[in-house]
């Protein structure tokens, strides 16, 4: 597509984190190196996901502030891994939570924004592309390979033909 500067894939897996006892709901999001570039989240501490993580399927993870508080407590997340689901991830970056007003988070009871960045890969190499839900003797599957698309353009005047030409591809 034209004047398209940059596309980023980003998969969502929904999946409990643990370290130690403590355990949370959490957003696995697995997301190319160059996601950070634009500038969504900013490291707190460590470092960002590489393109040798990506290319290795690497388990390593960013994990936000606010889960960092919540599952690691005084503790440094960098010197320690999380297991999210049946995998353990080597914390190697903190990135800032996201900013929310105190009507936002209202009923939340501070569990907002505990999310787990992955390699893209990665998620794909552990989690699959097939959803699978079991309740109340119900099951249901779903293929899902993607859960978002950004697409960044050169400059705002040329969105509108990018997303007509996204939307031609993806109706292929």
């Amino acid at each position: 597509v034209p004047k398209v500067k940059r596309i980023m894939p980003l998969r969502e897996i929904r999946e409990e984190a643990m370290f130690g006892r403590r355990k949370e709901q959490i957003v696995v999001i697995g997301a190319l190196p160059g996601y950070f570039e634009l500038g969504r989240r900013r490291l707190r501490a460590g470092r960002l996901l590489s393109q040798a993580d990506e290319k290795h399927q690497v388990n390593v993870c960013l994990v936000t502030e606010n889960l960092a508080r919540q599952l690691f407590g005084y503790k440094d997340p960098l010197e320690n891994a999380v297991r999210v689901g049946q995998f353990y991830y080597r914390v190697v970056g903190v990135l800032e939570s996201s900013l929310r007003t105190p009507d936002e988070t209202e009923g939340l009871g501070g569990r907002w924004d505990l999310e787990v960045y992955i390699p893209l890969a990665t998620a794909r190499a552990r989690f699959g592309d097939t959803i699978m839900k079991r309740s109340s003797g119900q099951f249901s599957r779903e293929t899902i390979e993607l859960h978002q698309i950004i697409v960044q353009c050169e400059d705002t005047e040329y969105v509108e033909t990018a997303a007509l030409g996204v939307q031609r591809i993806l109706e292929r």
